[in-house]
């Protein structure tokens, strides 16, 4: 017995088929949708993760520069410093390119 409370399909002057292509769009844009909230999401988190490790490498080269001054000897903070900056902008490049690579599955 069909619910009087409910109109059928019928009612509404939709066919299934009709129905079955609307379903079919609303879940194709839902997908876009979702393809592009993840390109921000990938993009953030690996901005935030590179950052977090370049600029503490760099934190660190910049204590041993500290403390090699004091004592007079090289311990190499220049090549931390450096790593911590190559950590960055590979990390920079690399949330660029995985959240347009993602973002491009956003498109129809």
């Amino acid at each position: 017995m069909e619910d009087s409370t409910q109109p059928s399909s019928s009612s509404r002057g939709m066919s299934a088929e009709d129905q079955e292509e609307l379903t079919f769009f609303l879940v194709d844009a839902q997908d876009r949708t979702t393809h592009a909230v993840r390109s921000l999401a990938v993009f953030l988190f690996a901005t935030v993760c590179s950052s977090l490790i370049g600029y503490a490498l760099i934190a660190f080269g910049t204590g041993l520069a500290i403390g090699c001054n004091v004592s007079n000897f090289d311990c190499g903070s220049g090549a931390t410093i450096g790593i911590g900056t190559l950590v960055i902008v590979g990390g920079f490049i690399f949330a660029i390119v995985a959240g347009l690579s993602e973002f491009n599955k956003s498109k129809p």
